[in-house]
């Protein structure tokens, strides 16, 4: 196998993740830190450990394994791989079958958003998988910690989870969402030690009735400090509910009840009725709030709120500016990490900032330029370009083409800051530009910003017939005197300055036509969100594309 020791690193033994699960906080801080100014011989080393402990398996073996020598080889001998790839293997794993795609059985499958074959995608994840995400979390809540001493032990987290094991497969091995996964293993591992309502409310009847729970539990503690999750619209729906339902959760809380939730099932409601102790005091004061204020807002039940992690980027990041003033004055925020079903990614560790480092020590990276190319490995990407996402992982996805466009925002010695860009099916091509959308979007943004327009939300459909984009755009409700076309003149002056492309094809040889920006209705963006929750899919999943396929629906347009 590869070179088997980097000074002050360790072996491939070392670098499994169980490993390093086991190293202190401090260890594994320091450990992180060195990281940073050994990239390439890092990520060279941990994709030795994983195609060694594989070796054995059935897609190691396939692909020879046990005699690939160095990370070059591993990238000429296995293809790029996409979904479709590991669909008999993981059929295989849904029945129990082990030593398929990684050693053993898998310890659960992750649904994801995706589909294929009208099911949902169960992505498998093995123990070395689980405990890999296990230390990016904790890595992120150090970095938390030292921005922000002693907040773990100032209230309760209040987090974003959707229920864990909601089903099994063939086998026996239990399916369930990524978050409550994580919520699961961040208590049993101790990086989280107390949470804002009972684990059992996540397994308690229907959605609406999960969600009221979360809060009637979380008001009447009042302590919460931190919330976490992925998509701030989440948190604005639930902020809704529990200012439209105040009256119940007020009664609830005074009665020790739970019956503003709506649960039927007898046993059910006895069971998570017995967690709530009757709190008059508690009602009181909730009311008095109402009564002296008007409103009913977390700034107000959770005065004690310090933090909030959520994504800070693309489409789902623009939901940050709905929650600020709910939230109290001193509120920070703090990107909550890259990552998707199939791994966490990257490490933020400043406030306000999306980016992060990559994970280096828990998967390994490649990355397609935008314009094409050979994969580049983590130490060979440039500062401000845009890269199609592979990686390799402990749960048995090797070369994995993500279908994620990252950004690289800097550096941390060597090593790449990373944000999420779009999914990268979304090149706008009408004439051969090859032209980003989130490259479009971004413009459209920024120009808009400096005409005193804060912009919620960008879809683009490129207008194949009329050979022009249409970019759809809503605006926060503060905004005024939104003014489309001069909006559209300076996107279309600034896109042809910074693409060459689009300046030869559009301004120059005028085979496109100048783009159209369309001013949307209040209210579009949750109406997109709405589509996307009622057609199954998470709404702590949802990230909203910018490309679309078809023309936006014609009632949202602001005439």
């Amino acid at each position: 196998m590869m070179n088997n020791e980097i000074q002050g690193i360790g072996s491939i033994e070392r670098l499994r993740p169980e490993n390093l699960k086991g190293l202190a906080d401090k260890e594994l801080f320091i450990l992180e830190q060195a990281g940073y100014s050994n990239v390439k011989e890092i990520q060279e080393k941990v994709l030795a450990s994983i195609i060694s402990a594989s070796a054995e398996t059935e897609f190691g073996k396939i692909y020879g394994f046990g005699s690939i020598h160095s990370a070059d080889e591993f990238r000429l001998k296995v293809p790029v791989t996409e979904w479709s790839d590991y669909e008999p293997y993981v059929e295989k794993m849904e029945l129990g079958v082990s030593d398929v795609l990684f050693p053993g059985k898998p310890e659960q499958f992750i649904i994801s958003s995706g589909t294929t074959a009208n099911k949902p995608k169960l992505i498998p994840e093995s123990k070395a998988g689980a405990a890999a995400k296990s230390i990016v979390t904790r890595l992120r809540l150090i970095h938390i910690g030292l921005k922000f001493p002693g907040i773990e032990r100032s209230g309760s987290i209040f987090p974003l989870a959707n229920p864990s094991a909601l089903s099994k497969t063939e086998g026996g091995i239990p399916c369930g969402h990524a978050s409550g996964f994580t919520l699961n293993h961040s208590l049993s591992d101790g990086l989280i030690t107390s949470i804002a309502f009972p684990l059992d409310v996540l397994s308690a009847g229907n959605a609406q009735s999960r969600d009221y729970l979360m809060m009637l539990f979380s008001i009447a503690k009042g302590d919460v400090s931190i919330i976490a999750g992925n998509n701030a619209g989440r948190f604005s729906e639930l902020a809704s509910l529990a200012s439209n339902r105040a009256g119940d959760i007020i009664r609830d809380i005074r009665q020790g009840t739970i019956d503003g939730s709506g649960i039927q099932d007898p046993e059910i409601k006895r069971r998570i009725s017995a967690l709530l102790v009757p709190d008059p005091d508690r009602a009181d004061e909730l009311q008095s709030m109402i009564d002296q204020r008007g409103t009913f807002l977390p700034g107000d039940y959770w005065p004690s709120l310090r933090l909030v992690l959520f994504w800070l980027s693309s489409s789902v990041g623009q939901y940050i500016k709905d929650i600020k003033h709910l939230l109290p004055a001193t509120t920070h925020f703090f990107d909550i990490g890259y990552g998707a079903s199939e791994g966490k990614f990257n490490i933020p560790d400043k406030p306000d900032l999306a980016a992060g480092p990559l994970s280096l020590y828990t998967a390994f990276y490649e990355f397609i330029p935008e314009k094409g190319g050979t994969p580049l490995m983590a130490h060979e990407l440039t500062d401000r370009q845009s890269y199609e996402l592979i990686i390799t992982t402990w749960s048995g996805l090797y070369r994995y083409n993500l279908k994620d466009m990252v950004k690289v925002d800097g550096f941390t010695g060597q090593t790449p800051n990373i944000v999420f860009q779009s999914k990268s099916g979304e090149l706008l091509n009408n004439t051969g530009e090859r032209l980003p959308a989130s490259f479009v979007s971004e413009i459209i943004r920024n120009v808009a910003a400096g005409m005193g327009t804060d912009v919620l939300q960008v879809q683009i459909f490129p207008d194949e017939e009329l050979r022009r984009y249409l970019c759809y755009v809503e605006s926060t409700a503060e905004t005024s005197g939104f003014n489309a076309d001069i909006i559209a003149e300076k996107v279309h002056q600034e896109l042809g300055e910074k693409h060459y492309l689009y300046y030869l094809l559009c301004v120059q040889q005028k085979l496109m036509n100048p783009l159209l920006i369309i001013e949307m209705k209040q209210g579009w963006q949750n109406h997109l969100y709405e589509i996307k929750t009622r057609e199954g899919i998470s709404s702590t999943q949802v990230k909203l594309p910018v490309m679309i396929r078809q023309k936006a629906d014609q009632e949202w347009i602001k005439n």
